[in-house]
């Protein structure tokens, strides 16, 4: 069997190594485990992987300091971190700081199938400061226009009477593919940041979870991205999915890109 991608994986219970190794065994990916940041990062001394998982709680070496560690040795690796509810906020700034992406506990087989798939994937990363430079201004958290993006999965644009548009960033529909069908939140309902407020369902029929970038109401849903899923863009004019009435943004945008 061919091997298209070297994964290795950093959790330091045993089950939680086993359990990965379950999921992915048959597949085409070449697989290494280890149970403390420490060893992943000897192990990544002497091979290069395309795709590192690791608990973002470990003893030893916080998940910031490990992620830190393995961007400098390797800044193309893409990292998945596997979270606890507690830890949200760190998996939300772990992204800000370059990871991949994250999981959150508990998950099901499918979702690590479908996230690792999608990482392995080649399309380039988010690249937030340069994705709409005209439409970013110096000022305050809500002055109209200014975009604030989740890398890798969505983004945020403050409306003139400061409503937020939410959309779909350019690098995850890039790791997706075509898209073939898209769910989104009902009107009046309330999302989260860091939780899902979308799912998005790619040509090769993988589901995919869209992290919300801010918390509010759900004002306005885009008919035409439910209609038309395969047309969205990820351009920050014309290509959202559902308006907000945000909720707690001055805090939260401490966890997102401009």
């Amino acid at each position: 069997m061919e091997i298209t991608g070297k994964i290795l994986v950093v959790d330091d219970e045993e089950i939680v190594l086993l359990s990965i190794r379950k999921v992915f065994r048959g597949a085409k990916y070449e697989i290494d485990t280890v149970q403390s940041p420490q060893l992943g990062l000897a192990m990544m001394e002497s091979r290069k992987y395309d795709v590192v998982i690791t608990d973002l709680m470990m003893p030893g070496m916080n998940g910031m300091e490990f992620l830190e560690k393995v961007k400098t040795m390797d800044p193309a690796v893409r990292v998945i971190m596997i979270t606890g509810y507690a830890t949200m906020r760190t998996a939300l700034q772990s992204m800000r700081r370059g990871a991949f992406d994250f999981l959150a506990k508990p998950f099901t087989k499918e979702e690590l199938s479908n996230i690792v798939h999608r990482a392995m994937q080649k399309g380039p990363l988010s690249e937030a400061a340069e994705t709409a430079p005209q439409e970013i201004f110096e000022g305050g958290v809500l002055d109209p226009g200014r975009v604030y993006v989740l890398p890798n999965h969505a983004w945020a644009r403050i409306e003139p009477d400061h409503h937020v548009l939410i959309g779909i960033d350019k690098s995850f529909l890039q790791t997706v593919g075509q898209v073939a069908q898209i769910e989104l939140p009902e009107i009046g309902e309330n999302v989260s940041q860091g939780g899902g407020c979308a799912k998005v369902t790619s040509s090769d029929e993988r589901t995919y979870t869209l992290w919300c970038p801010l918390s509010g109401r759900v004002l306005e849903v885009n008919k035409k991205a439910l209609a038309e899923p395969a047309s969205l863009s990820g351009n920050h004019r014309d290509s959202w999915l559902f308006k907000i009435d945000p909720t707690g943004i001055e805090m939260e945008v401490e966890n997102l890109l401009t």
